[in-house]
C-alpha cells in the first residue's frame, strides 16, 4: 500500500465524528439488510474491489481459502463433501 494511502486510510479512520456517526447512528437493522443484499451480488468485479477495499483497513491472508466452486452453487455455507 503506498505511503499517501495509508496516510488517507489513517485520517479516515481517526475522525470521531465519523466513527461515531457509523457505529451510533446507522440503523443497524437496514445495514444488516443492505449487507444481505451486498452479498447476493454475484460479480467477480465487484468480489475484486471488495476484497481491495478489505485489504485496505486490515492485513487480509486468504492464503488459506478454499478455491472458488467451478459450478454455480451458490451456498456459502454449506460444508463441503467429502
Amino acid at each position: 500500500m503506498s505511503m499517501k494511502l495509508a496516510r488517507w486510510r489513517d485520517r479516515l479512520t481517526q475522525q470521531e465524528s465519523l466513527n461515531f456517526l457509523l457505529t451510533n447512528r446507522v440503523p443497524r437493522l437496514a445495514l444488516t439488510r443492505f449487507m444481505g443484499r451486498y452479498a447476493r451480488i454475484d460479480s467477480p468485479a465487484l468480489t475484486r474491489f471488495s476484497v481491495a477495499v478489505w485489504r485496505m483497513f486490515t492485513d487480509l491472508d486468504l492464503s488459506e481459502a478454499e478455491p472458488p466452486p467451478t459450478a454455480t452453487g451458490r451456498c456459502a455455507t454449506c460444508s463441503r463433501a467429502g
